[in-house]
């Protein structure tokens, strides 16, 4: 279905991108990284999927290292994340939804 990944997008955007062309994607997981934690980090991606009656089958977020926008200049934030735990927890999710 997809031959490469564009990395270069936002997790957003790409899940968009995927969403919108009208793959006929009907369960999805959100698999994401963030550089500090919020609430409702994944809301927009899960705006998305709702319309498009996508089912969301599984969520896994953790700290991720972020050097997006003004946290380039101060070297990134969340550095050494994810960890090997978050990394574990990771997988462990995965294998979970399979």
């Amino acid at each position: 279905m997809l031959k490469q990944l564009d990395l270069s997008l936002r997790p957003r955007c790409f899940l968009s991108t995927l969403i919108l062309k009208d793959y006929k994607i009907k369960k999805i997981f959100l698999l994401y990284t963030y550089g500090s934690k919020r609430n409702g980090y994944a809301d927009a991606a899960k705006e998305i999927i709702s319309a498009k009656k996508g089912e969301i089958i599984g969520e896994y977020g953790c700290l991720g290292f972020d050097t997006y926008g003004p946290f380039k200049i101060i070297g990134g934030i969340a550095k050494g994340h994810p960890s090997e735990d978050e990394i574990t927890g990771a997988v462990t999710f995965y294998d979970s939804i399979k």
